[in-house]
């Protein structure tokens, strides 16, 4: 019986490749692919049986002599286990302390509190990110050792953090020598549908669907099974039958084979009759021929999952082990469970046949079985967790306390979804009634990381029945800033004002982060403009130290800043408020944000210096909201400097990450307003409108994200030849902000100016620029005074030359490159239309060289057209030298010059070695170098 089984078992795997040449000869082009820094995503799809598993095995078979090869296999009750698949993966590398050493070091670090290595730094805040980009440098750091394989099957079931992780990995794979092979079952919504689809259409992802097999296939598996004499008519059934499902074929044939049908013409009716059932029935028939002890076993894997361990099954079976391992070995012959560890049925059909069959009130009993057994056996929390989540609601205190344990557990490895997950089941037991105020709260700041409307529904819940004053103010804050971001500011504000005025004595600084956001709920739509007006008693600074105090800082040099305040009490202030790093600690974004600003509109020395620090303690940090608003101010300073590239680069993070936590459209208007602004720089007006229209804002949205919206807006309506509509929007922005008035914050006046001009209105634009200047001028940075000079002198045309030469002037002692090539390059084309060709050469020369660091083509090819009118023969590209730099290359320059590798750069800078690869490599052509060694001598000389 042994024999024949493994004789069938050969002829299954066999089966299995047949007509599946094109997809092998895929493999093994993404395998080499993978050893030349070529990595992919190789996504095998198709329905359940059309041979997935098989040809992710021959994958895996085939990389084996030339890849590190890691496995791990998803099933539907291992869904709420947090980073599951990622422990299957690398487990044995966390936990061998030889291995650990190399592979969990550096930027890979953080990636210890997913594995619970002891000694990983567990003050993370919320850790998702961080685990993310740790393990991404886990595998890299694998991947360098040997070429890399991870295989998993049934990706539909995996995990969401583990699915967060393949989706970060996806989008990281140029250049680095990994392969991704996972099988996806078509029609199978999955653990979060949008996860699987992002992987799916990365560009690094490749599909690979296997189709059914044709009917020559077919008959030759079942000649090979029943017989070289079988019937065609009878062969044609059974691929009528299955629909050349080769699983669905093998359970028929199996049915066949044990019922002793002959592959005759007049049993052609009898397969039609058996093939729409074949894998339940022929499961189930099987299963009732053995013995009881197999039964037990084989009900008690399927209540445990993958990776069901024998003790465990044998206990909750009721059997003990020599049993157990009995009946394993009957259900192995039986083709129901699979000859190879870890203890499992050989298909998710077959498991699902025999969990099926189980009544769901004998499932819901053998779950609360299956975690008794497992806490009687010490499972850690999160193995106990995922049968907690299958068992009847009782009311247990007992169970409470365990799902909260596995969801600060999962907290600590950064698996936001699986604390939720644990912790909106524990409210379900129901808790009792002094529990719940804690759970409420637990599961409120726990759902503020990525689910706000329910962050909203169970912090309210908390805050009315929390009695610790110090919880139910975190709650209150937690809460109105969560309004505050999900489009109900003005609620968000009430809520953040009324807790304030009842806090009791003793609770200053909560008071200030309380009062601090109450006014900056101003600036998303809330309460009315001049209520901004209520931080002007703190221009003075605030008393104290503490992380409200610093809130509260942050907010007013914001407000005063944007309200037209003097640069340097704003940037003072600013400074107060960054100092000693306690507003970074506090993990909150908004108020980070808030002090950089005014540094970055003042162009402070100091602003460069604080963005660094606060990218470094985002990543150490690992919140997700953290790093999407450092991405978010980072690329907007980009594009004010004018690195268009950088600027893309860093606004496309923050997208990606805002998807990933789950902000509203009024929140994500920021970002894609700025990036509209980066395409309109490029005159690319199709792109710019598909970013504008990805948003659609509530009428009489009064937010900044609202008015950037409209700026880039009004921006694109200029350039479509609509002034009346950017006329409208100009106005638009000055009658809903009267309290911003930096004319680089809220540039009404700018827009309008253009607007009146195309519309013939020139003495009107240009009144009306003068106004801007005057503000420009009173706030001081050179690179809004430039930029306002420059619009000033575009509008004034033959007469404006001195306006567009001072304009240069004071641009040149700004960082605004972009802004300060545009001016050169309308200061030589004046120059030239006024007949001074000599003149207009050397302006359009440094616009040339400008524009082509800044990445601005249009720019570019402008300012070179003008100077062959001017009777020059510019380069057919722009000068090189530091100056050409961008300043991520300049960074990146900088660092290799200092002696760090690209490993090194690329984890200090928190990008892929890939990317410091190409960094350098245009540092080096711009520089006129070969080689690192040159780099020191060419920055020197700068």
């Amino acid at each position: 019986m042994e024999a024949k089984t493994a004789t069938v078992a050969a002829s299954d795997r066999d089966a299995a490749m047949l007509e599946r040449e094109r997809e092998l000869t895929e493999i093994d082009r993404l395998i080499a692919g993978a050893e030349s820094r070529e990595g992919h995503v190789a996504v095998i799809e198709g329905p359940a049986g059309i041979g997935k598993s098989r040809l992710l095995a021959a994958a895996r078979e085939r990389a084996a002599d030339r890849m590190t090869v890691l496995t791990a296999r998803c099933g539907e009750l291992e869904r709420e286990f947090p980073f599951g698949a990622v422990r299957q993966l690398f487990e044995a590398y966390a936990q061998d302390p030889e291995r650990r050493e190399p592979l969990f070091s550096g930027a890979a670090a953080p990636a210890g509190s997913v594995f619970g290595v002891p000694d990983a730094d567990g003050d993370h805040g919320d850790a998702s990110f961080a685990a993310l980009h740790g393990l991404f440098w886990v595998a890299l750091n694998l991947s360098e050792e040997r070429p890399l394989l991870l295989a998993v099957d049934d990706i539909q079931w995996m995990d969401r953090p583990s699915l967060r992780f393949f989706a970060y990995l996806a989008r990281r794979l140029d250049g680095v020598r990994i392969l991704v092979a996972a099988t996806l079952r078509s029609a199978e919504p999955g653990t979060d549908p949008a996860l699987l689809a992002e992987i799916g259409a990365d560009p690094a992802a490749v599909p690979l669907r296997p189709g059914p097999l044709s009917e020559p296939g077919t008959a030759e598996l079942v000649r090979r099974r029943l017989g070289d004499g079988a019937d065609p008519g009878f062969c044609a059934a059974c691929n009528a039958a299955t629909g050349g499902n080769p699983l669905l074929l093998g359970q028929l044939l199996g049915a066949l084979e044990a019922d002793r049908v002959s592959p005759t013409a007049d049993n052609a009716a009898t397969v039609r009759e058996i093939g729409p059932r074949a894998v339940s029935r022929t499961v189930l028939l099987r299963l009732a021929r053995a013995s009881e002890d197999a039964i037990e076993v084989a009900r008690a894997t399927a209540i445990l999952g993958e990776a069901a361990e024998l003790p465990v099954v044998a206990r909750v079976a009721a059997l003990d082990e020599e049993r157990a391992a009995i009946a394993t070995g009957e259900l192995v012959r039986a083709e129901i469970l699979r000859t190879e560890a870890p203890l499992g049925f050989v298909h998710p059909l077959v498991r699902d046949a025999v969990y099926g069959e189980l009544p769901p009130g004998r499932r819901e009993l053998q779950h609360a079985k299956a975690a008794d057994v497992l806490l009687e056996a010490g499972a850690p929390p999160d193995k106990l967790a995922p049968q907690l989540l299958e068992v009847p609601r009782r009311g247990r205190p007992e169970v409470v306390e365990l799902l909260r344990e596995a969801a600060r557990d999962a907290a600590r490895r950064g698996a936001p979804e699986s604390t939720v997950a644990y912790l909106r089941r524990a409210l379900e037991e129901p808790p009792d009634a002094d529990t719940l105020a804690g759970l409420l709260f637990e599961l409120g700041m726990a759902e503020s990381t990525m689910n706000a409307p329910a962050a909203v529904e169970h912090l309210s819940a908390a805050r009315e029945r929390l009695t610790d004053p110090a919880a139910a103010t975190t709650a209150a804050l937690t809460l109105a800033q969560t309004l505050i971001f999900t489009g109900k500011p003005t609620e968000g504000a009430a809520l953040a004002r009324r807790t304030a005025a009842e806090l009791p004595p003793g609770f200053e600084d909560e008071r200030y982060a309380l009062i601090a956001l109450e006014h900056m709920a101003v600036f998303f739509g809330g309460d009315t403009p001049e209520h901004a007006r209520g931080l002007e008693p703190y221009r003075g600074g605030v008393d104290g130290d503490g992380p409200g105090a610093k809130m509260l800082s942050a907010a007013t040099a914001f407000a005063w800043a944007v309200g037209g305040g003097p640069r340097a009490g704003c940037e003072a202030l600013a400074l107060e408020a960054l100092a000693d790093g306690v507003l970074l600690r506090t993990g909150n974004t908004l108020f980070w944000a808030c002090a950089l600003i005014p540094l970055s509109l003042g162009e402070s020395a100091y602003h460069a210096a604080h963005m660094e620090e606060a990218r470094a303690e985002g990543y150490r940090r690992g919140s997700v909201f953290v790093l999407l608003s450092i991405a978010l101010w980072s690329g907007a300073f980009m594009l004010a400097m004018g690195d268009l590239q950088q600027a893309e680069e860093e606004l496309r993070q923050a997208l990606q990450l805002a998807k990933l936590w789950g902000t509203s459209d009024v929140a994500n208007a920021w970002s894609y307003g700025f990036m509209a602004a980066v395409q309109l720089e490029r005159r690319d007006l199709e792109a710019a409108n598909e970013y504008l229209d990805a948003v659609s804002l509530p009428t009489g949205d009064h937010s900044d994200g609202a008015r950037f919206w409209r700026r880039a807006k009004a921006a694109v309506r200029l350039l479509e030849g609509m002034p009346s509509d950017a006329l409208r929007l100009a106005e638009e922005m000055r009658d809903r902000w009267p309290h911003v008035t930096h004319p680089m914050w809220n540039p009404w006046r700018s827009l309008k100016a253009q607007a009146l001009h195309a519309l013939g209105r020139t003495d009107e634009a240009i009144e009306l620029m003068k106004e801007e200047i005057e503000r420009a001028r009173e706030w001081g940075a050179p690179s809004v005074v430039g930029r306002c000079l420059r619009e000033l002198g575009e509008l004034e045309g033959e007469e404006g030359i001195d306006h567009l030469r001072e304009a240069a002037d004071v641009l040149a002692r700004s960082q605004a490159r972009l802004e300060h090539a545009r001016a050169l390059a309308l200061l030589g084309t004046a120059l030239r239309r006024a007949r001074r060709p000599t003149e207009a050469r050397e302006p359009l020369r440094q616009a040339l060289e400008l524009a082509e660091a800044c990445g601005a083509d249009v720019l570019m090819e402008h300012a070179r057209s003008e100077l062959y009118a001017a009777g020059a023969r510019p380069r057919t590209t722009a000068l090189g030298g530091p100056e050409a730099l961008t300043a991520r290359e300049m960074k990146v320059a900088t660092l290799a010059a200092d002696g760090q590798t690209n490993r090194d750069i690329a984890e200090t800078l928190f990008v892929t070695p890939k990317t410091v690869e190409v960094h350098l490599s245009n540092a080096y052509r711009k520089l006129g170098i070969r080689s690192r060694r040159e780099l020191s001598g060419a920055l020197t000389a700068a």
